[in-house]
């Protein structure tokens, strides 16, 4: 999108002179044309475009309730008329506050451990945020079907979010695995996760960030200074937030086994610093591994659906050195 359209829709909130506009880039991670910084005066604010079918309620509710407690997120600034976000077609725009700090590409340098611990503790205090939102329930009237075209869609109901599914995920992709002959070691690390969600207890479920992985986190002097993209917020485990963001990590430890000895360093320090803030449960301890092998299982799925032989690829190795190293993952995790 070009800066004068960016200043034609901004024009639409009470900015007054832009004096600089410029698309989020970053070498690592992938530039999708969502995402402006500009400046009105000293000030820095973000201008992101999101799906029409993101723009709900929740995103802003949960956005809003989070900073009202004190969690480092940016709340949407309102247009005029008092809009969280102006849709034209099948997008929408909202504007946030900054927030200071940057993404961490270099996961095992300096500061590895003091990272990983300010994220644990972060990510609980996030989850207890997240814990105290009360969204419409099932009895409440339901909201009038019209809306203006230019409007977000209402606050969906708590029941209309469907929880997310770990071993459905993990059944599916077993099943795929089968069909498409993948190794022994493959199928036997998906039917094993399976069966140790079918024999433990269920997990407890809230709301979660849904899309927690280490480019969606900002530090500054290794301390998390704020959390982005909520768009994908959903019911589920918190367990899925604190396994998606290492196993994240675990992207860039693959073919290097000194790196993987420091991501189980990182993992033992998230723990460690989620159960500071949050305590576990005994389900939770034990499942922990295992959702970390679900989540590769769901991108495994995801990727063999869009034939991304790349994507499928690195998974299938994630999900099998994580499997072979069950042993050492349950010691530093250990309650």
């Amino acid at each position: 999108m070009d800066t004068s359209r960016i200043i034609d829709l901004l024009s639409l909130w009470d900015f007054g002179s832009i004096t600089a506009v410029e698309a989020f880039r970053t070498d690592k991670y992938r530039y999708s044309g969502n995402v402006y910084f500009f400046r009105c005066g000293e000030a820095r604010y973000v201008m992101k475009r999101i799906d029409r079918r993101r723009a709900h309620g929740l995103l802003f509710t949960v956005l809003t309730e989070l900073y009202k407690r004190g969690i480092p997120v940016a709340p949407p600034i309102p247009a005029r008329g008092g809009r969280l976000a102006v849709c034209q077609d099948a997008e929408c725009y909202y504007v946030a506050p900054f927030l200071k700090g940057a993404v961490s590409d270099d996961h095992f340098g300096i500061g590895m451990e003091r990272r990983s611990r300010s994220f644990g503790k972060a990510l609980a205090g996030l989850h207890a945020g997240l814990r105290e939102i009360v969204l419409p329930s099932a009895t409440q009237p339901p909201v009038p079907k019209t809306t203006p075209p230019s409007s977000p869609t209402p606050l969906p109901k708590l029941s209309s979010l469907s929880q997310m599914d770990l071993l459905g995920q993990v059944k599916a992709c077993a099943a795929e695995a089968r069909v498409r002959r993948m190794s022994g070691e493959v199928i036997g690390a998906l039917e094993e996760t399976s069966e140790a969600f079918e024999n433990s207890g269920p997990l407890s479920a809230q709301l979660i960030h849904r899309d927690c992985h280490a480019a969606n986190v900002l530090y500054l002097d290794d301390e998390v200074t704020g959390w982005l993209d909520f768009e994908l917020t959903t019911i589920g485990s918190r367990l899925f937030d604190l396994c998606y963001y290492t196993t994240s990590l675990l992207m860039d430890a693959l073919s290097d086994p000194g790196l993987q000895r420091l991501w189980l360093m990182a993992l033992e320090n998230v723990v460690g610093g989620y159960r500071e803030v949050e305590t576990l449960t005994a389900e939770e301890h034990t499942l922990l591994p295992y959702v970390l092998l679900a989540i590769e299982a769901v991108f495994i799925l995801y990727f063999l659906k869009a034939n991304d032989a790349a994507g499928v690829g690195q998974n299938v190795q994630a999900l099998e050195w994580l499997h072979g190293n069950l042993a050492a993952i349950r010691k530093v995790t250990a309650g």
